[in-house]
């Protein structure tokens, strides 16, 4: 807190003992008590959720693929165990790679060499396979290494992921929808920032960010609205197997009608989220690149707005944080730059 009555405002008054409140007892001082707060009585992400990190190769160009280099059929989509996989006898599976920018969904354009279980990467001494308790199970992902914010996406069931994508898990769908609404949201963004002031976001960093002790169904009705969104992004990317056709042209030439009969039908050997979230539309049944921005980054604000609901935050340090974080952005572009233009970087 700043120091009564002194006419230099940038002077503060603190107690060692507060420093504590957040994890690694960051040099900290201008956070209100308010905030504080938020960080002493709300529990930890890894209090409720299960973050961890994923496996390393440590030969990747032995090992991993890009979906296109082995073909489609080679790929086994939607196993939902590792029993599952290796009775398959396919070889390549969907693996998370972390990657650029993308928040909601993307991404998913590497495959790993899973084959019999990982038979060939266990038998590479090098390699280090971690949790595989968790591998082909739904879950949140982010990047490991970001210059921007951090940018957490969902995972559909049918993944393994990689040290460079560390994930987390619930049980519960409903729960893993609100806990992305939540790392997503400018309020984690600001509290990541205090525990781990660097480029790297590692599970032990995260596991130290505080959650709310409640989600909301219209926080679930947003994140999957902007999911979708994201969605619809990847079909019109033919980097990325969920690939529909190009944007529409100008001519108004448009095949999608029987491309996107093909999709439905591979989404349900993907295990995409098609049975779990309706699909967006506009009335002519598609909108444009522009529009979607436009749409999330609407959609985006509102998600902050229940996401500062549920932790409590003061209208007070809302705006005080909203403030640090337009500061911080403006030197490498906005939060809603980052968040509206959802171009395939």
């Amino acid at each position: 807190m700043t120091r009564p009555h002194n006419p230099i405002p940038y002077v503060y008054l603190y107690r060692q003992g507060n420093f504590d409140a957040i994890p690694g007892s960051p040099w900290v001082y201008w956070i209100t008590p308010g905030l504080r707060r938020v960080f002493e009585e709300l529990p930890r992400l890894e209090e409720v959720a299960k973050p961890v990190v994923g496996l390393q190769t440590s030969d990747n160009f032995r090992f991993l693929r890009f979906w296109w280099e082995v073909g489609i059929d080679r790929i086994g989509f939607g196993c939902k165990s590792r029993e599952e996989a290796a009775s398959s006898e396919k070889k390549w599976f969907p693996h998370m790679k972390g990657g650029s920018f993308k928040r909601w969904w993307g991404n998913q354009e590497h495959v790993v060499n899973w084959w019999r279980d990982g038979k060939e990467l266990r038998a590479f001494e090098p390699a280090v396979i971690r949790n595989p308790a968790f591998y082909f199970r739904r879950g949140v992902t982010w990047s490991h290494t970001t210059s921007k914010s951090l940018s957490v996406r969902y995972m559909p069931e049918g993944f393994t992921f990689n040290v460079e994508a560390p994930s987390c898990f619930l049980q519960s769908y409903l729960d893993l929808l609100g806990l992305l609404g939540v790392l997503n949201s400018g309020f984690a963004d600001y509290a990541l920032n205090l525990v781990n002031p660097t480029i790297h976001m590692t599970v032990g960093a995260a596991s130290k960010a505080p959650v709310p002790q409640k989600s909301s169904n219209v926080l679930r009705e947003l994140v999957e609205k902007a999911i979708e969104l994201a969605k619809k992004d990847a079909e019109e990317d033919e980097t990325t197997w969920d690939f529909v056709a190009p944007p529409d042209w100008p001519d108004g030439n448009d095949e999608r009608g029987t491309m996107n009969d093909e999709r439905g039908m591979r989404d349900d050997e993907r295990g995409t989220m098609s049975d779990e979230g309706g699909r967006m539309k506009d009335e002519n049944g598609r909108m444009g690149p522009e529009e979607r921005a436009a749409l999330l980054a609407e959609i985006e604000r509102q998600i902050d707005e229940e996401v500062y609901r549920l932790y409590g935050i003061s209208e007070e340090d809302h705006q005080a944080i909203e403030e640090e974080l337009g500061m911080r952005n403006d030197e490498g572009g906005t939060r809603n730059d980052e968040r509206g233009m959802m171009k395939a970087e």
